[in-house]
C-alpha cells in the first residue's frame, strides 16, 4: 500500500475513532443503544441465568451470536446492529456479514471481537434478556428506563435527516463505484449514510427511506435502474 494511501486510511480511522467515542459516550446517559459487550459484562458480574463470571460471559456471547445468526436483531428483514469500528466506518452489520468474518476467522476468535463495537436498539437489548430469562436482569432493564431518552424535536415532530447530502453521497458513490445495483443495496446505503450524517446516529426506518428516495429523486444520484 502506497505511503500517502496508508496515511490517508490511518487519518480516517483515527477520525472515526473520536467521532465513535462521542457515540458510546453519550449512549452512558441517552441509553437508545447497548453494545453487546456490555451486556455480556454486566450479566456475568451480576449474576443471572448463566453460572461461573468467565464461563457465564462465554455463554452470554453465545446466546448473544444465535440471536445474532437467527435474525434477532433485525427489522423487516434488515439489521439494526450498529457496527462501530474504526476501519470499517459507521455501518449496520449483518448476520451474513458477521457469519463471514467468523468463518473466514478474520480476528483469530471467529469475529467475537467484532461484538465489543456492536450496538443494538434499547428494545432489542431488552428483549433478549427477557428471552434468556436473566434472573435479575430486572435491575439492568430498570438502570436503562431511568437513563434520560433523547427529546423528540420542537413541536413533537419526527427526526429529521440530511437528505440533501445524502443524495450527494450517493452521487460520489456511483461515479466511484458504478450504479447500485439492487434496491436492496440502495436501501442499505441510504440508510447507512443518513444514520452517519445524523448527529444521534438515529438509524431511519423503511418507510421513511422509501419515502426520501422517492422524494428526494435518491435512486437517480444513485444510478439505480428500477427493476432490478
Amino acid at each position: 500500500m502506497p505511503v500517502l494511501d496508508l496515511q490517508r486510511r490511518r487519518s480516517g480511522a483515527n477520525s472515526r475513532l473520536i467521532v465513535q467515542g462521542r457515540f458510546a459516550d453519550r449512549q452512558l446517559h441517552t441509553r437508545d443503544w447497548i453494545n453487546l459487550e456490555e451486556i455480556a459484562d454486566w450479566v456475568a458480574a451480576e449474576g443471572g441465568a448463566f453460572a461461573m463470571s468467565e464461563a457465564k460471559k462465554k455463554r452470554v456471547l453465545d446466546a448473544i451470536v444465535r440471536d445474532f445468526l437467527s435474525g434477532r436483531f433485525e427489522s423487516g428483514g434488515r439489521s439494526k446492529v450498529l457496527f462501530l469500528h474504526p476501519y470499517a466506518g459507521r455501518k449496520r452489520l449483518g448476520r451474513w456479514d458477521y457469519l463471514d468474518a467468523a468463518v473466514r476467522n478474520v480476528d483469530g476468535e471467529r469475529a467475537r471481537s467484532f461484538l465489543t463495537c456492536c450496538w443494538i436498539p434499547r428494545a432489542m437489548a431488552t428483549a433478549f434478556l427477557d428471552r434468556n430469562r436473566v434472573s435479575n436482569y430486572l435491575a439492568f432493564l430498570s438502570a436503562l428506563s431511568a437513563a434520560p431518552r433523547r427529546k423528540k424535536g420542537a413541536a413533537g415532530r419526527p427526526a429529521t435527516y440530511n437528505w440533501t447530502e445524502v443524495k450527494s453521497r450517493l452521487a460520489r458513490n456511483a461515479e466511484m463505484k458504478g450504479p447500485v445495483s439492487s434496491l436492496h443495496d440502495l436501501l442499505e446505503l441510504t440508510s447507512s449514510y443518513a444514520t452517519e450524517l445524523d448527529l444521534q446516529h438515529r438509524v431511519p426506518d423503511d418507510a421513511t427511506v422509501r419515502a426520501a428516495i422517492e422524494k428526494h429523486r435518491l435512486d437517480v444520484a444513485a444510478r439505480f435502474k428500477a427493476g432490478k
